[in-house]
């Protein structure tokens, strides 16, 4: 995976010759993904966004408005609603996809530099912004009005070079944010808000996008654990003799069969979806020969004798006539 180069991985074979730029309404709303409120929000802040130059030059106190009102409405914002879902919705980062909005998006990658210092040069930007403010922006209409529409072009140029989030991920200041707002906040809507881009190409090795739903995984992963311990110690209990309530069984059988139900339809839907768009046989290759290969003794080709005459035991008190 290191060593591809810079170049995106194709990530949707199955758009094939058929449309390999796809664009416009389809990807503004990331193929009908996103709910209608979500692109409701977008439109309205992109419209903003396009009017805030105006306002700064257009009206006495524009520039005023920006940093009190607009600016200051962000800490609010994050706090409130959540890092992710302002990622989800932020008009810089509609104007950071145009590439891929009108069907041109960029196929380069950031290289393993910027990968480890991209908080640094984040750092760097956000101190040169803020000792602008202090000696041009803002005071003066006319450099605040330069100022926004050079970070506007600048994000619109990466969107057509680089692939993915990359000015979200990379090189906007205000990516430092993710290093604080790393969950969403109390009155965020929970994992389905978080922007998730469709489909993913893979610009950033550990994306904050994807990493909530990997997190939450993990955590399943330990309760999974922790509930067929259990589950299997009461068994063994059964089996060897004791008296155990059936309550206590049902509980722990219904803990472990919920979580470990939902927890494979997650991981189905999200990341292996993903994985089947983004990764290249080479990399399919490395998974297969970093788990070892082992005996199913459940769905393998040779189930074990004890879960046969279970299927039969089960299927001779279920179904009449076996």
């Amino acid at each position: 995976m290191a060593g591809q180069g810079k170049k995106l991985p194709v990530v949707d074979a199955r758009a094939g010759a058929a449309g390999s730029r796809p664009g416009g309404w389809a990807a503004f709303t990331d193929g009908g993904t996103v709910p209608a409120w979500v692109t409701a929000a977008r439109v309205i802040l992109v419209l903003a966004l396009c009017a805030t130059i105006p306002t700064v030059l257009g009206i006495d106190e524009g520039n005023r408005l920006v940093w009190t009102v607009c600016i200051a409405l962000l800490p609010f914002f994050w706090m409130t609603f959540g890092y992710h879902l302002w990622r989800r919705i932020c008009p810089l980062a509609v104007m950071a996809q145009l590439g891929r909005l009108v069907g041109r998006p960029g196929s380069r990658k950031m290289g393993d530099w910027m990968g480890k210092n991209y908080v640094l040069v984040q750092l760097g930007l956000l101190g040169v912004a803020l000792s602008l403010r202090l000696v041009a922006t803002n005071g003066s209409d006319v450099w605040l009005a330069g100022f926004l529409g050079v970070v506007v072009l600048a994000a619109i140029t990466t969107s057509f070079v680089f692939g993915g989030k990359t000015w979200c991920n990379f090189v906007c200041p205000v990516g430092l944010v993710e290093k604080i707002y790393t969950e969403p906040a109390r009155g965020s809507a929970a994992p389905e808000t978080t922007s998730q881009c469709a489909p993913c190409v893979a610009c950033k090795k550990h994306c904050p996008d994807i990493e909530l739903v990997l997190a939450r995984l993990r955590q399943e992963h330990r309760i999974i654990a922790h509930a067929g311990e259990t589950l299997h110690k009461l068994l063994n209990e059964i089996l060897g003799g004791a008296v155990i309530p059936r309550a206590e069984t049902e509980v722990a059988a219904a803990t472990y069969l919920v979580y470990y139900g939902n927890h494979i339809a997650k991981e189905d839907d999200v990341i292996l979806s993903r994985a089947g768009q983004t990764l290249t046989p080479e990399d399919w290759e490395a998974v297969r020969n970093a788990v070892p290969p082992s005996h199913d003794p459940l769905f393998g080709d040779r189930p074990e004798a004890r879960y046969q005459e279970l299927r039969r035991q089960i299927a001779r008190e279920t179904l009449p006539g076996e």
